[in-house]
């Protein structure tokens, strides 16, 4: 007799998979297993399919368990593709007690608001990125760093500023700020943190904080609620993320952590060593591992054992896909890099006609924007995505305030002053915005901004960062 489970799994199959495609023997393993593990799953072997897949069965296995879900994820397009896998399979709302967000998200909601309001008290609170964060330190630091002070701003980032939260529940902050700024440098962060504004890594240390407080309740709370967590792309937790969420779900909770630590980003960006490191934890953490690609052929897993932090020996193709050959291109500058894909993409056209009619596009992809902005001087980074903690006419605002400030090389905040010191660049700005809000003529939106740019710089912006602009807010428009 065929077990309700294995039914339900064939349904998922016909769901989320081709047509007549099935889960190979390892990912049902995964798929079957119902304890705390590690999944290590490379490149191309279905690893987001076979979460969405797990999710789902533990969905249904707990429909009227008074206990849910915790699927915890690094990004917003993630999420994203989680729902919409989800919502195949026949679960539209994810609603209490499951739990499904990024892992910023996650320690909000659960602990840093909660212990922001103990510190700072009953305020708004903004969590911003590293760029917001960046302009708003500028502003106070400008006024508060020392006379004499002509170096550029300090990169926040890599000072290491730290909230420290004492007993009687008042704060310092502590940073690596040279000497001779540090006391503008720290009071800046604490004017930020007065103003209920904050970063990430802020959040987590006043989650960290609550959680030490009240450790015992909250572990006896979160096993009450929750009957599995689900980690997504655990090789991208960093190593304070990662120490919490073990405090809290390795031994009261099936905690299941899902990635690759082959390719793990911290060991791209960061000189600490990673957080998850499955081989090291298999003595006391079962470890399933999916090792079939259906990505590409023979020779791109070849490459990819080969260059990855490790050595990935079981990894291997099971795929007849065609690909070509790696390729390797040397260049100097942005222009020869370009001359020299376009020349490939030519020479591989004439090879292969079904790569000739493909209508995917090209790209030159890079792990850091500044690698693209020091190549390719037309390079703007995207500024559309939509923060939900601002109103339409802030993001607006800001993103034509950011492209003027890229062309007339000022700061933020000094091309700000420069638009407000008249009154006609005021109601320039405030036509723009009323354009992009009600979406008339983008056309015409964009000429005015250029005409502003050029009025405000008294020079023509070269052609090919009009169609820059262009795209920038083509790309903004149709995210509203």
């Amino acid at each position: 007799m065929i077990s309700t489970e294995v039914l339900f799994l064939k349904e998922i199959e016909t769901k989320l998979l081709p047509k007549g495609a099935t889960f190979s023997e390892q990912q049902k393993s995964v798929l079957l297993h119902n304890n705390t593990a590690n999944i290590v799953a490379g490149p191309g072997s279905g690893k987001t399919t076979v979460l969405i897949a797990k999710c789902a069965m533990l969905l249904k296995e707990n429909i009227g368990n008074s206990k849910g879900i915790c699927l915890i994820t690094h990004t917003n397009v993630a999420v994203d593709e989680i729902k919409s896998g989800l919502s195949k399979i026949g679960f539209n709302n994810i609603e209490y007690p499951n739990f499904l967000g990024t892992i910023q998200e996650f320690f909000y909601y659960f602990f840093g608001r909660k212990a922001f309001h103990i510190i700072f008290g009953d305020k708004n609170i903004r969590i911003m990125d590293d760029e917001e964060y960046r302009e708003k330190f500028d502003h106070f630091f400008d006024r508060l760093k020392p006379n004499g002070y002509t170096y550029n701003n300090p990169n926040v980032k890599s000072k290491n500023p730290q909230l420290i939260i004492n007993q009687d529940l008042t704060y310092d902050v502590i940073s690596d700020a040279n000497s001779t700024y540090r006391e503008a440098f720290n009071g800046s962060i604490k004017k930020l943190l007065k103003s209920g504004i904050f970063t990430n890594k802020q959040c987590l240390e006043l989650s960290a904080w609550y959680i030490e407080k009240h450790l015992s309740k909250i572990k006896e709370a979160l096993s009450n609620r929750f009957e599995y967590v689900l980690l997504d792309e655990a090789q991208d937790t960093n190593k304070f993320q990662y120490e919490l969420l073990n405090r809290l779900f390795l031994d009261n909770i099936k905690f299941q952590r899902f990635g690759d630590p082959y390719q793990a980003l911290y060991s791209i960006f960061d000189t600490k060593e990673d957080a998850w490191i499955p081989s090291e934890e298999a003595s006391y953490i079962n470890k399933i591992e999916i090792t079939e690609t259906s990505r590409f052929n023979e020779n791109i897993a070849n490459l990819v054992r080969n260059v990855c932090i490790e050595k990935y020996d079981s990894f291997r193709s099971v795929s007849s896909v065609n690909s070509f050959q790696p390729y390797f291109i040397t260049y100097d500058d942005g222009l020869e890099l370009k001359l020299k894909y376009k020349e490939l993409i030519s020479a591989l056209e004439e090879q292969s006609s079904e790569y000739k009619s493909s209508n995917k596009k090209d790209a030159i992809l890079s792990a850091k924007h500044d690698d693209l902005m020091s190549l390719f001087e037309e390079y703007i980074i995207s500024n559309s995505k939509v923060k939900k903690s601002d109103s339409v006419v802030k993001q607006i605002y800001s993103l034509i305030l950011r492209i003027i400030s890229k062309e007339i090389d000022l700061n933020l905040q000094q091309t700000e002053e420069k638009l407000n010191s008249l009154l006609e660049n005021k109601k320039i700005i405030a036509k723009l915005i009323k354009d992009l809000i009600t979406k008339d003529n983008i056309e015409s939106t964009i000429s005015s901004i250029i005409l502003e740019i050029e009025k405000i710089k008294n020079d023509i912006i070269e052609p090919s960062k009009k169609e820059k602009i262009k795209e920038q807010l083509n790309s903004f428009k149709n995210g509203m």
